[in-house]
């Protein structure tokens, strides 16, 4: 399937003090997400912090849609 027939998956973070962040992070360090969809992470960047969940990810904050690469490795973060 090619990256543009791929939906795009919006994937909110929930409660800053819950768990969400972390899960939505660990999530991402899967490559079969990338495989069969776009995942956009939409929250507080300031609250995800991979080093705190010693998770291999890089985090690229965007400002719109335009911008997001949806590339494995590198989460997409719409502020």
């Amino acid at each position: 399937m090619t990256q543009l027939k791929k939906p795009v998956l919006a994937i909110t973070i929930g409660d800053p003090a819950g768990i969400g962040p972390e899960i939505v992070l660990k999530s991402l360090g899967t490559r079969e997400i990338y495989e069969r969809c776009r995942p956009l992470i939409l929250g507080d960047a300031r609250i995800l912090s991979p080093r705190v969940y010693r998770i291999p990810l890089k985090l690229r904050v965007i400002a719109n849609l335009k911008q997001a690469r949806y590339i494995f490795g590198t989460a997409d973060v719409l502020h």
